[in-house]
């Protein structure tokens, strides 16, 4: 572990932005920074390259773990020409298991707080977009109503690949393709994000018992999550 910290250590040291006419690159010890793949790594706009600056900063300064632009400025490099249809269905393979269509049974006051807050999720996404989503508190698999299904299709064939690959990213940490879309539609605060993916564990943590190990590494996400917000909403 030290001998990797030590080695992410010595690339960043050596990490420079440079500008070469209206783009920004990533540069290592003076030469363009090449992904173990073999791409260039370049900057889209001056968020992601301010973030960039932060981080390397940071993780100079006291070793952050927080290296959300850095890795997706890697991710972008390598997937330039992804399959778009690919990511798009694994988009879609979550809204059977979205993680606002299941619902706990107890304790009851956890399961008002899910139904008033998911809730409200579940009906600004189906105003925007006009679906119809089915919620359960069983554990099987739901199966949603194609049409709605095919609406978020069609609106995530129309998003450019590079939102496409934060958004991902962003999907695998909330476990909802709603949440996921809402991030890019802008229509919920990164408060009402943040509350809504750990609702759960947030609730236990207030009102039953006191994880300060879990409670620090929702602090974690929740940096990790603000970070993903920024970028998307420079895209």
């Amino acid at each position: 572990m030290v001998e990797i910290k030590n080695n992410l250590k010595s690339i960043f040291d050596n990490i420079s932005i440079v500008t070469e006419g209206l783009l920004y690159k990533m540069f290592i010890s003076n030469k363009p920074f090449i992904t173990l793949k073999g791409n260039p790594v370049n900057i889209p706009n001056n968020i992601f390259k301010i973030q960039l600056e932060n981080e390397l900063g940071s993780y100079q300064e006291k070793q952050s773990n927080n290296l959300v632009t850095y890795n997706m400025l890697i991710k972008f490099a390598d997937n330039i020409h992804s399959d778009k249809d690919e990511s798009i269905n694994f988009f879609l393979k979550y809204l059977d298991t979205d993680l606002l269509f299941y619902k706990v049974n107890t304790p009851i006051a956890l399961v008002k707080l899910q139904e008033d807050s998911w809730g409200k999720i579940i009906q600004r996404f189906n105003s925007v977009f006009k679906t119809s989503w089915k919620v359960t508190n069983k554990i099987q698999p739901l199966k949603q109503d194609p049409a709605s299904i095919s609406i978020v299709k069609n609106y995530l064939n129309s998003l450019d690949n590079m939102s496409l690959q934060l958004m991902d990213s962003i999907l695998k940490l909330t476990g909802s393709c709603l949440l996921t879309i809402l991030c890019k539609q802008k229509e919920l605060s990164y408060t009402e994000i943040w509350e809504a993916i750990y609702l759960e564990e947030i609730w236990y943590n207030k009102y039953l018992y006191k994880d300060s190990l879990r409670k620090k590494e929702l602090e974690e996400k929740k940096i990790e999550l603000e970070s993903y917000l920024k970028l998307l909403d420079s895209l």
